[in-house]
């Protein structure tokens, strides 16, 4: 689901991943664009903000966290 573009649909089950894996850095970032996007702001801040302390590339979904937090700054 994620993978496929509905960040939506996605964020209930990363949030299961989260409880059971909570350092799964792609859960993590989909549950924070899911949350951001259904107006979930702390709860997608403090997943992204995980995110990108265990997240080193330098790439889309590194530059998306960074947006999406700017967005709920």
């Amino acid at each position: 689901m994620a993978d496929a573009g509905d960040d939506v649909a996605a964020g209930p089950i990363m949030n299961l991943v989260i409880e059971s894996w909570p350092n799964h850095y792609m859960a993590l970032y989909h549950a924070g664009i899911s949350d951001s996007a259904m107006g979930h702001g702390d709860r997608a801040r403090r997943h992204l903000t995980r995110f990108l302390s265990l997240y080193k590339e330098e790439d889309g979904f590194m530059r998306n966290a960074r947006d999406a937090l700017a967005r709920l700054q």
